[in-house]
């Protein structure tokens, strides 16, 4: 192998890397919206019960 090959092959290496830890990022991020919108919900669903107490 040539020594420009293997410069290279370590930048693509690198760049590989790279890529997977910007996938786990947003994999994080999807997992953390879902996670709001959940919690989002469930406080709408608890709203939606107090309500018809909260008039009488």
């Amino acid at each position: 192998m040539k020594l420009n090959e293997l410069f290279d092959l370590s930048g693509m290496e690198k760049n590989a890397e790279r890529l997977k830890k910007n996938a786990k990022r947003q994999a994080d991020i999807a997992k953390a919206a879902q996670a709001r919108l959940k919690m989002l919900k469930a406080q709408q669903q608890l709203n939606d019960i107090r309500r018809p107490f909260q008039s009488a």
